[in-house]
């Protein structure tokens, strides 16, 4: 088919169904992952920009909103979504006649929930809306590995090599977020847009910690040490952008 009879086709309204008709929607969204609040190791310490180690985000999230429309331009909705929490920080450097090589990795899988209302007002083929929902987060356990090795440049030989392990519990939070956006709809069975909500939370994380070093050389015996660092209250707050793609039946 023509590209251009196509682009056509898309932009025309449904000829048997209209968009205000269709009440049912799903719409995928790719978002901005939830907040990092890990406060462990090296991670967000105030020097984290002169203290010689590179910090990487590989984190990512996304979901679906399942949502109805009822009358008065006000609508229904349930919110799934994941954020995959991956942090790299490392340092491949010389200090003196030794070559230090470390690799901090930390991962942790959050779920949410949220079910939520919103109004809109629309005008031609744009949907402005706003609303509130009550997101509840599952914070799936953290896992950090620090592995690290440091060789003599001169031998060639190992001075030091060593991985430590450290997990954290799990926990969740729960609270209260706004809902702003906006939606453009060039057919009766899509639209795509934007979505900001801010919202804040009551939360208890963390909990006893439990940490294993294993020293490979020289070798040592296996330290393990567990602590209970509890990590709780209502000033946790959390802020997520979206773009979304609707498909409305």
């Amino acid at each position: 088919m023509n590209p251009y009879v196509l682009a056509l086709i898309l932009l025309l309204p449904a000829p048997t169904l209209s968009g205000q008709d269709r009440r049912f929607s799903i719409a995928l969204q790719l978002s901005s992952p939830s907040k990092d609040d890990i406060k462990l190791g090296w991670y967000d310490i105030p020097v984290e920009s002169i203290d010689g180690y590179d910090l990487e985000h590989r984190s990512y999230a996304g979901g679906l909103v399942a949502s109805y429309s009822l009358e008065s331009h006000t609508s229904v909705r349930l919110r799934f979504g994941i954020s995959r929490i991956l942090i790299d920080e490392s340092t491949d450097s010389y200090r003196d006649e030794y070559h230090h090589v470390e690799l901090n990795r930390g991962q942790q899988t959050k779920l949410h929930f949220a079910p939520g209302i919103t109004w809109s007002q629309d005008k031609n083929k744009l949907d402005l809306y706003g609303g509130f929902e009550l997101p509840f987060n599952i914070h799936g356990e953290f896992e950090m590995r620090w592995d690290q090795l440091v060789t003599n440049t001169s031998t060639g030989t190992i001075q030091y090599s060593a991985v430590e392990t450290t997990t954290l519990p799990k926990g969740y939070s729960i609270g209260i977020g706004a809902l702003m956006g906006f939606r453009y709809q060039p057919t009766g069975w899509f639209s795509v847009g934007s979505e900001f909500s801010p919202s804040l939370l009551y939360a208890k994380l963390s909990g006893e910690t439990k940490s294993t070093l294993v020293t490979h050389y020289p070798v040592y015996p296996t330290q393990t040490r567990t602590t209970q660092d509890e990590n709780k209250g209502f000033t946790f707050y959390d802020q997520r952008f979206s773009i979304n793609f609707m498909f409305l039946f």
